[in-house]
C-alpha cells in the first residue's frame, strides 16, 4: 500500500500527464452536434412561423442523443461478434432523425445489447448452414428506431433461424413453467436459463439477459413484440409511449420565455 508522500508524487505525476493531454488535444468542452439537414429543418420550422412551444421542443430536442449514432455502436458489437465466431454479418441502421434522452435511457440501452448478442451469435447461422438451406452467404441484422403514430419503436431483426418454440416448450416445462400457449411460451423466453441455444459461449447462451431487456422495456412504459418465422428469421420490436422518449419538460409557462 501507498503511503502519503507516494501517493503525492503519483497525484502530481498524474497532474503533469494530464496536463500534457489537454495541450495536445485540448480540454473537451459540452457541444451540441447538428447535422446540416437539421439545421435546414430547424430553419425551416422558424421561417414556417411555427408556435413558441414548437419551437422550444425542436431547439431541446438538439440536446438529446442521436438515435442513429447510439445504434451505430450496437453496429459495430455485432461485425465484431460475427468476426469472432467466422460469421459474416451485414448490419443496417435508420434511426429516422429521432433523438432520445441518453440519460433515461441508459438502462435500456445497457440492456438492448443481449439482443445484439443473441442475434449474432445464436440467431444468425454459420455461413455453411445458411448455404445448406439457400440462404444469402452473409446474415443481415437491421437495427432501428421509428415513430407510429403516438409510440416510439425500438427494433432489432435478422434473417437467421428462428425461434425454436417446440424447444422453448422443452426448456419452459423443465423449469416447471407453463408451456400450453403462445403467451405463455413468449413469457418464457424472457426468463432467467430459458435458452434456444445449443452451447454456451461467452458472448451469450446462458440463458440471461433478455430477461432484462424485457424489464427495461417495461421501465419505459413499453411492450416487447415478437415475430418469427422458423428458418427465416426473428424481429424483437420494443413499443413504447411517445412521450418516453424525453423525460418531463417544464411547461413553456414555466421556462420563463419573455411573451411573444
Amino acid at each position: 500500500m501507498l503511503n502519503t508522500a507516494e501517493l503525492a508524487r503519483l497525484r502530481a505525476l498524474w497532474d503533469a500527464a494530464l496536463g500534457n493531454v489537454e495541450r495536445m488535444v485540448g480540454t473537451r468542452r459540452r457541444v451540441i452536434e447538428i447535422e446540416e439537414a437539421q439545421y435546414a429543418a430547424l430553419e425551416q420550422t422558424a421561417l414556417s412561423g411555427a408556435s413558441r412551444a414548437v419551437m422550444l421542443d425542436a431547439i431541446r430536442s438538439l440536446k438529446r442523443e442521436p438515435t442513429e449514432r447510439r445504434l451505430g455502436h450496437f453496429a459495430e458489437q455485432a461485425r465484431r461478434i460475427g468476426t469472432r465466431l467466422g460469421k459474416s454479418i451485414d448490419v443496417h441502421v435508420e434511426g429516422d432523425d429521432l433523438r432520445i434522452d441518453p440519460t433515461q435511457w441508459a438502462g435500456f440501452w445497457s440492456a438492448f445489447i443481449h439482443a445484439v448478442r443473441n442475434a449474432a451469435d445464436h440467431g444468425l447461422e454459420g455461413q455453411e448452414e445458411r448455404v445448406s438451406r439457400g440462404k444469402a452467404e452473409r446474415g443481415t441484422i437491421r437495427l432501428g428506431t421509428s415513430r407510429r403514430g403516438d409510440r416510439f419503436v425500438v427494433e432489432i431483426a435478422d434473417d437467421g433461424r428462428g425461434i425454436d418454440w417446440p424447444r422453448i416448450a422443452v426448456k419452459a416445462t423443465e423449469l416447471g413453467l407453463p408451456a400450453d400457449s403462445e403467451q405463455a411460451l413468449k413469457a418464457a423466453l424472457f426468463l432467467d436459463g430459458v435458452s434456444t441455444a445449443s452451447q454456451v459461449t461467452d458472448i451469450s447462451g446462458r440463458g440471461i439477459g433478455m430477461g432484462a431487456l424485457r424489464e427495461a422495456t417495461v421501465a419505459l412504459q413499453g411492450e416487447l413484440e415478437i415475430e418469427t418465422a422458423l428458418g427465416r428469421g426473428t424481429t424483437l420490436r420494443m413499443v413504447f409511449p411517445q412521450e418516453a422518449m424525453v423525460p418531463q419538460q417544464a411547461s413553456l409557462h414555466d421556462s420563463r420565455a419573455p411573451n411573444a
